[in-house]
């Protein structure tokens, strides 16, 4: 059912090539396989999957790091499937992460790594700044600054607004529950 490669003894291998039923995780599969091992423990199976697809049991990773690419600019993979981790780009100790909270369901950007998001896009639409729960369409916990800043309908601030400049109002200023309003003309 297959055979041994640069081997010393067949009680011990270190490569197999084998094309009997081999069990994945509960699931048998009756596919050629590559097996590879340590002192006798044949524990690392790269397999032919159904529909041209290759398979395999274990983390696969870059002999030398940040050395070796995944594709290049002509040789492109259509899709890349991740589990509810994250993508970390940088170099360890100063990386940016790129991650989904299945629990929350949102996708996080934390650019400086350090635990926390700082963006958030909620599965929702919500976009949140400074927050993982917004609770309108962009919300921002900390201060925003711009050239123009543009509310359609209305313009909300749990604290101070500051103008620095001109301040265009068409329409009316509302002071509610014992506000003050004060005006130099």
């Amino acid at each position: 059912t297959g055979f041994y490669i640069n081997s010393e003894a067949t009680s011990a291998p270190l490569l197999a090539l084998d094309g009997s039923d081999q069990n994945n995780s509960g699931a048998y599969i009756s596919a050629p396989h590559i097996l590879f091992g340590y002192q006798g423990t044949l524990d690392v199976r790269l397999y032919r999957w159904s529909g041209a697809t290759l398979g395999m049991n274990a983390s696969l990773l870059p002999e030398t790091d940040d050395t070796y690419d995944l594709g290049s600019s002509t040789k492109r993979w259509r899709d890349l499937y991740l589990g509810p981790a994250s993508i970390h780009m940088g170099v360890d100790g100063n990386e940016a992460v790129i991650g989904y909270n299945t629990g929350s369901n949102f996708l996080s950007f934390d650019p400086d790594g350090d635990n926390t998001a700082e963006f958030v896009i909620l599965d929702s639409g919500f976009v949140g700044m400074g927050t993982t729960n917004p609770e309108t369409e962009l919300e921002i916990i900390g201060t925003a600054s711009g050239i123009n800043i543009h509310a359609q309908n209305l313009l909300t601030s749990s604290g101070n607004l500051v103008v620095e400049g001109n301040a265009i109002i068409e329409g009316n200023i509302t002071v509610m529950q014992g506000g003050q309003l004060d005006a130099q003309l």
